[in-house]
């Protein structure tokens, strides 16, 4: 009795020892079963493809912007009707705005009159400096000059001193007329609105160098003259009074410049009719000036001296005026 309690008892823990086992192995075969084991040759509970798996449908956007700038090309379907399909960027054209011409007419006026009072400011500087420097060097000139403008013995002792030829004090003098007659003849035309030239500064050395061609021509003829006729006495004399007169009126146009720069506009057309009519009072002076010396030729050369006239004194005149006019057509 005793040895099978014995027995009985030591059976009983090995009994639940194996039941515990079968249990475990059990439950770890189901687990087997239905979660897999191993490879994809072991998978029992699912298979390749799992219905609630997320996949990517649209591709991938590249974020780099040559890509995004080149690429327009819409993904390709994949065929679901939720799928929201990215549309190609739009491209806006813009067209440039069209000028309005009342907008730049005014403000393109307003430069060109401000680049040209600019110009003026600079001439009538450089002129100023000019006449200042000539006057200081060649003060006593300039008084034999006036007293021979007005008195016809002194013109002829000048005459005489200079055999017939100026001296250079003279020609520096006679050159600052020339700047001053086409700075004057440019101020003119500018009031008028002929237009020489599109530049200012060409336009007033096309001025002075007018001047200075039709004033050349005129002595050079003069001197022609003189040469194939014995009056080249009279016709030096004739001459230097040209010179003379010249140096004066060049002297006497400066304030007329500055008033005709920076008058008033109700003021400067009686200013133009003033130095006109003053240039005129010159021109009349002269040529009785010039009467005086040829007076012992005219009585007996009278178509000669009207063809002199016509050559030298309205020819030149009207060839300037009509050049002035075909450049400002």
């Amino acid at each position: 009795m005793f040895k099978f309690r014995k027995r009985n008892n030591y059976i009983c823990p090995m009994l639940l020892y194996s039941s515990k086992t079968i249990l475990r192995i059990l439950w770890g075969l189901c687990f087997l079963i239905f979660t897999g084991w191993g490879s994809e040759g072991f998978l029992f509970g699912q298979n390749n493809t799992n219905p609630f798996e997320l996949t990517a449908r649209l591709p991938k956007v590249s974020t780099s912007a040559t890509q995004i700038a080149t690429n327009h090309k819409a993904p390709a379907p994949t065929g679901n009707p939720f799928d929201i399909q990215p549309s190609a960027p739009k491209v806006e054209k813009k067209t440039p705005a069209t000028p309005r011409l009342t907008e730049l007419i005014p403000s393109q006026k307003a430069s060109d009159h401000e680049r040209f009072r600019q110009f003026l400011f600079i001439t009538l500087l450089v002129l100023l400096v000019l006449l200042t420097i000539v006057m200081t060097l060649f003060r006593s000139v300039v008084q034999i000059s006036y007293r021979a403008f007005f008195n016809e013995n002194i013109l002829n002792q000048l005459h005489r001193e200079q055999r017939g030829f100026a001296a250079l004090p003279f020609q520096i003098l006679y050159l600052l007329f020339f700047i001053h007659a086409g700075t004057f003849l440019f101020l003119i035309l500018n009031r008028y609105g002929i237009k020489i030239s599109e530049s200012n500064l060409h336009a007033l050395l096309l001025c002075i160098g007018g001047v200075t061609g039709v004033f050349t021509a005129k002595h050079l003829l003069l001197k022609l003259i003189g040469s194939v006729f014995p009056i080249d006495k009279e016709v030096g004399a004739y001459s230097l009074t040209i010179i003379i007169f010249n140096i004066m009126t060049g002297i006497g146009l400066v304030p007329f410049i500055i008033f005709l720069s920076y008058g008033t506009d109700s003021l400067i057309q009686p200013a133009i009719y003033l130095s006109l009519g003053l240039l005129g009072l010159v021109y009349a002076y002269r040529s009785v000036r010039g009467l005086i010396i040829a007076n012992r030729f005219i009585a007996y050369h009278k178509f000669h001296f009207l063809l002199y006239i016509c050559a030298v004194e309205i020819a030149p005149l009207l060839i300037l005026f009509k050049l002035i006019s075909n450049a400002g057509h």
